[in-house]
């Protein structure tokens, strides 16, 4: 009877080494793939795979590359350089055009899918996060191999642990009281955001809002800010465009609208 293979997993070679060889080789590669597409449309693979070992660090955040910058290490936050290398020589509508359809390339790959799941730029909507983490989950085997280090200085978390600690609140606000694994969790809240109505998706806020106003923060106005008729009103009112990039529920983007109106109303 034939024995199932471990999973393994390749990163591109170019994440890993010194900071700044991989910032050179990173916007380099994003030069390589801008040439390919405006050729064809299409994306080149990486060159070079390399082979993360069991176990081994990956710094998934800014935050966690404590080491020195002559140290080598697997980098997968600097692949953002990547996307600068890629933009470039393009602007307005070919840019997006393009960053949109080089992030559904990346999410065929195990590195491309875990970089865009943990790297926090908007927008945050729910279709686009259901994809991403959806991504992550076809993945999952091969990501738990290493260990990663994201914004806790020297704390290496697992996969679950990784995913728990950026998306814990957000996967309790569309499936609260989900008693199940981290992986089991996030395949319910995928399939549940992949075909949320706004309506959904608000509801999913406002029940993630009250923990964000229990953390600390530079918020003036927590008592306006957690009243839930004052919520659903402007909830409700926002342009979809506005809305879009924090219907997720992801925390971080939740707060960055709390944080806007918090200056509006410090300027009445």
């Amino acid at each position: 009877m034939p024995t199932s293979q471990p999973p393994s997993l390749r990163f591109p070679a170019f994440l890993h080494g010194t900071f700044s060889e991989i910032q050179r080789k990173a916007r380099s590669e994003g030069r390589r793939c801008a040439r390919q597409y405006k050729k064809d449309g299409t994306f080149p693979v990486p060159l070079h795979l390399r082979e993360v070992q069991p176990g081994e660090v990956v710094l998934t955040h800014t935050l966690s590359d404590f080491l020195t910058k002559e140290q080598s290490a697997w980098r997968l936050h600097l692949f953002f350089d990547v996307l600068s290398g890629l933009g470039e020589d393009v602007e307005g509508q070919e840019w997006y055009r393009m960053d949109e359809a080089y992030e559904v390339f990346c999410r065929e790959t195990a590195w491309g899918a875990l970089f865009r799941a943990v790297e926090p730029s908007a927008p945050r909507s729910a279709e686009l996060m259901a994809a991403r983490l959806g991504a992550v989950l076809r993945h999952w085997d091969s990501l738990q191999i290493p260990r990663y280090f994201h914004k806790k200085l020297g704390v290496a978390y697992t996969l679950e642990e990784l995913l728990e600690e950026i998306y814990g609140e957000t996967l309790d606000a569309w499936c609260p009281g989900a008693a199940r694994s981290v992986r089991g969790h996030l395949e319910a809240v995928v399939e549940r955001m992949a075909r949320a109505t706004r309506e959904e998706c608000i509801e999913a806020v406002l029940r993630l809002i009250p923990h964000i106003l229990k953390q600390p923060s530079r918020l003036e106005h927590r008592e306006v800010l957690g009243d839930p008729a004052f919520q659903r009103e402007r909830l409700t009112a926002l342009p979809p465009d506005r809305f879009e990039r924090f219907s997720s529920a992801d925390a971080f983007a939740v707060y960055e609208q709390l944080a806007s109106w918090d200056r509006q109303m410090g300027r009445h």
